[in-house]
């Protein structure tokens, strides 16, 4: 069994037909969801952190120093 998030790379033809001719079976899982994958409840975190900075990061550095 495997599980894939069902991205458009994941579900292409030739991933669909290699897993098909490998016997690979699938779970159901939808597609991208935020709930699923974890990290993104932290960037999400991180954004709303930076956003709350004043004055904003004008340069890369001075982003990096803040995360």
């Amino acid at each position: 069994m495997f599980q894939q998030h069902n991205a458009h790379a994941h579900t292409a033809i030739l991933t669909r037909d290699f897993l098909q001719q490998h016997n690979i079976r699938t779970l159901p899982w939808p597609a991208l969801s935020p709930d699923i994958n974890l990290i993104e409840h932290l960037w999400d975190e991180i954004q709303r952190r930076l956003n709350d900075i004043r004055p904003r990061s004008t340069t890369a550095a001075e982003l990096f120093q803040r995360v």
